[in-house]
C-alpha cells in the first residue's frame, strides 16, 4: 500500500514520466515543451537545427511559450505518426519559423520540430528512426499529411503565434 502511495506522489510531481516514451520519438524523457517563433530574417535554410549544443538558437523572437500536456500529446502522437511526407517536403522547401522544443529536467533543449508552413515541411531533431520517403505521394496520402500540418499549424496559432507565411511576412514583425 505504502509503494502505490510513492508511485502517485512521484506522478503527481514529475510529469516527464508521462511524456517519456521508450522507442518512440523524441527518444528521450522530457519536462515541457515550448513553441518559439524564430528566424525572421530567413537566413536560417535547409536543414537548421534550432538547438545548438542544448541551448536554442540566438534568432527567437521571445522565451516562447509553453504547451498545455494536451497540447505536447497531440504533437507527440501526430510525430509518431507517418509524416515521411512532411519530413521531406511537400513543396521541397525548407526555411523554418517555428520550432516545438522539449526540455529536460535540467531545462536543456534536448529534441526539436521545425516547421515551415509556406514549404510544407518539418525537420526534427533528432531525426526519426525508421525508412525514408523514396516515392511520390498520392492525393490520399497528401492530404493526409496536409491535415497533420494544419494541426501543427493550429497549435502554433493557439499558442498565440502568427503563422508566417513568406519572408515578406516576417519583415513586418522585426523589431
Amino acid at each position: 500500500m505504502m509503494a502505490k502511495g510513492w508511485i502517485l506522489i512521484i506522478l503527481c510531481f514529475f510529469p516527464v514520466f508521462a511524456f517519456g516514451q521508450q522507442g518512440k520519438w523524441p527518444y528521450q524523457n522530457f519536462i515541457h515543451a515550448r513553441a518559439y517563433l524564430y528566424n525572421l530574417e530567413g537566413n536560417l535554410k535547409g536543414g537548421f537545427a534550432i538547438i545548438q549544443g542544448n541551448k536554442i538558437n540566438h534568432t527567437v523572437t521571445s522565451q516562447g511559450r509553453r504547451l498545455s500536456d494536451e497540447q505536447t500529446r497531440k504533437v507527440i502522437s501526430l510525430i509518431n505518426s507517418d509524416i515521411r511526407g512532411l519530413e521531406e517536403g511537400l513543396s521541397k522547401t525548407f526555411i523554418p519559423r517555428h520550432a516545438i522544443v522539449f526540455f529536460d529536467e535540467n531545462d536543456l533543449a534536448g529534441a526539436a520540430i521545425m516547421f515551415d508552413f509556406d514549404g510544407e515541411s518539418i525537420r526534427l531533431q533528432p531525426e526519426k528512426k525508421g525508412s525514408r520517403l523514396i516515392r511520390e505521394l498520392s492525393k490520399k496520402e497528401i492530404d493526409d499529411q496536409l491535415q497533420k500540418l494544419s494541426i501543427f499549424r493550429t497549435i502554433i496559432k493557439d499558442l498565440g503565434y502568427p503563422v508566417l507565411l513568406s519572408t515578406f511576412d516576417c519583415q513586418k514583425l522585426k523589431p
